[in-house]
């Protein structure tokens, strides 16, 4: 029994790290790739770029 109790506090310590990533990935933080040469001269095709999505306000758009 001890076991499974100890496994169970490591399956629960998992879903809330997934559960928080997910949510600061969508929520607060913007991971973006340079898709065409439109910026090229700041900004070369396939950069990525990291933003605070927070600074522009939320935005819940759940249904596209």
């Amino acid at each position: 029994m001890k076991i499974w109790r100890e496994l169970l506090g490591y399956v629960k310590l998992i879903v809330i790290v997934v559960a928080i990533t997910l949510v600061i990935n969508n929520v607060v933080l913007i991971n973006a790739k340079i898709p065409s040469p439109s910026m090229e001269k700041t900004l070369m095709v396939k950069d990525r770029l990291f933003g605070f999505r927070l600074a522009y306000g939320i935005n819940l758009n759940l249904f596209g």
